[in-house]
């Protein structure tokens, strides 16, 4: 009895081992292990299950990709046809048994295939355009981006780049290169850590500063007995040309492009007659101004010619021609102007008025002294 129940399970056992190997999986045998999401619009979808059955991945009931599942419980496939961009897709993942093909296990994915990788082109400057140190212009950003920074000569410099409207991006950055020509490029990165990278745009640096301007009018070194509203001299033709004030750079006329005879001139800086100006910073005294003649040209490089004007300001208050012992007060400046500082603009100039008071108070003692005398000393 014993050597036949040896002999029924050396016939039944290799029998029931390959009963149990083929047997159907389970759900919980089924697993996808491969990202949720990627570039790639035809991914390799991955996972593990039965060993014998056969993955079907379908999208809405029809299968793009079928792997049969290894010994080592592992299967993969790639996608056919392509998912589209910048959308979520929903893939159903069912194990099959390859005798009878019934359903032994099922899940599903989502897979979201990210956008293209975004394209930035600069519109502005154009090739060979000569900049000044402030480099400044637009870009077209077709796509996402996360960051996008300003490089010169492929290094990163400080810059400021912002999105204006829809694909429009505008930027800028003050460059510490030498004059010559340069390249330009804006380099960031997509909300995916993906690199990203404009055309290189090449520029020329400018950085020669325009001739000094020339004062004609008022004189340089002049006496003027009213504040001038009115400057003008020549310089070069299409730069900007305005006065300030030496010192504190607070402005005394407007803004003017010197014209194509090389001529310019200037009227007095739109003050606020409620706010201190110097009319009233000013009004009743005599002393020497400092001033600055500042040319732009149109990449910001600078020339300043100085000068100065001996300016009595005491007719015009209507205080006669004695100077006040000490000057009077600024008015209050509004917060963040510079005004208030005009008051030390220049050395003061003791006037003539302070002179001749000096004088009339010491001949008045002198006639005091002698009217005491005795009559008969006089």
């Amino acid at each position: 009895m014993t050597t036949i129940r040896r002999c029924l399970a050396a016939v039944l056992l290799p029998v029931l081992g390959l009963v149990v190997w083929a047997a159907p999986a389970h759900a919980a045998d089924l697993a996808v292990t491969s990202p949720d999401s990627g570039e790639d619009s035809t991914p390799v979808v991955a996972g593990v299950g039965a060993p014998g059955t056969e993955v079907h991945v379908q999208r809405d009931g029809t299968d793009v990709c079928v792997s049969p599942v290894a010994v080592d419980e592992t299967w993969s496939c790639e996608v056919a046809p392509a998912l589209p961009l910048n959308e979520s897709t929903s893939l159903d993942v069912v194990a099959l048994d390859p005798v009878g093909g019934a359903e032994v296990g099922r899940t599903s994915l989502s897979y979201y295939v990210w956008p293209a990788v975004a394209t930035i082109t600069i519109t502005d400057p154009q090739p060979g355009d000569t900049l000044g140190r402030q480099v400044a212009g637009t870009a077209r950003v077709e796509g996402q981006v996360e960051q996008l920074d300003v490089w010169i000569d492929g290094a990163q410099v400080d810059g400021f780049v912002a999105q204006e409207d829809g694909t429009r991006f505008t930027f800028s950055a003050d460059v510490d290169v030498p004059g010559g020509p340069h390249t330009l490029q804006l380099r960031g990165t997509d909300g995916f850590g993906r690199d990203l990278a404009s055309d290189t745009v090449s520029f020329v640096l400018d950085d020669v500063a325009p001739d000094a301007p020339v004062l004609l009018s008022p004189a340089p070194g002049s006496r003027l007995t009213a504040w001038p509203d009115t400057f003008s001299g020549t310089g070069t033709p299409g730069d900007v040309v305005h006065v300030a004030f030496d010192g504190s750079a607070e402005p005394v006329t407007r803004p003017v492009t010197v014209g194509a005879d090389g001529r310019w001139s200037t009227t007095e800086y739109d003050w606020n007659p409620a706010e201190a100006n110097p009319r009233t910073v000013f009004a009743g005294q005599n002393r020497t101004f400092r001033f600055l003649v500042f040319e732009s040209d149109p990449y910001n490089n600078r020339a300043v010619t100085p000068f100065s004007l001996h300016i009595d300001l005491r007719t015009a208050a209507g205080g006669g021609d004695p100077t006040p012992s000490t000057p009077p007060a600024a008015p209050a400046a509004r917060p963040g102007s510079p005004v208030a500082e005009l008051a030390n603009t220049g050395p003061e100039q003791a006037g003539a008025g302070g002179l001749l008071g000096g004088s009339l108070v010491l001949a008045g003692a002198a006639l005091v002294v002698w009217s005491r005398r005795p009559v008969g000393s006089r």
